[in-house]
């Protein structure tokens, strides 16, 4: 099952977007997903606590763009989480990620979550929340049939 939902962007991330997807031959859709999936591996470089979740700057960016955008369902969760343990909304991590993780040309980037855990654990007086992605190596088509 997919959730539809909506991004929101300034034209510089939409120009940049439609690069890579040009240059990689995908839909504007899977080429979110990919920057999305790609800013999942900053791990610790972007986590935040104590802090309000960051928006984007719109001083000097020109118009914002909606762009519609399918999840498989295991993509949502991840990238809410995203914005949970970075502290930057969507939208921002897509633009940070657009602006800057494909810069180095690599092709990779085959592994898909198909695992989501959130697990509570009460010890006592301290109470602890475990998120597990797990990814697996097989064919992105998979999810993205997940997607449609």
């Amino acid at each position: 099952m997919a959730i539809s939902t909506t991004v929101c962007m300034f034209g510089d991330t939409l120009e940049r977007i439609n690069e890579i997807r040009a240059k990689r031959g995908m839909s504007r859709n899977d080429a979110i997903v990919r920057l999305l999936r790609r800013a999942m591996q900053a791990g610790a470089v972007l986590m935040k606590t104590g802090t309000a979740v960051r928006y984007q700057k719109s001083v000097g960016r020109g118009e914002w763009h909606v762009v519609h955008v399918r999840f498989a369902r295991a993509e949502y969760e991840f990238f809410t989480d995203l914005r949970k343990v970075y502290k930057m909304s969507v939208s921002l991590l897509l633009a940070y990620a657009a602006m800057g993780f494909l810069d180095d040309g690599e092709e990779g980037d085959n592994y898909c979550f198909c695992s989501h855990d959130l697990s509570f654990l009460n010890q006592g007086m301290m109470f602890r929340w475990i998120i597990t992605w797990n990814p697996t190596k097989h064919s992105p088509e998979k999810t993205r049939k997940q997607r449609e």
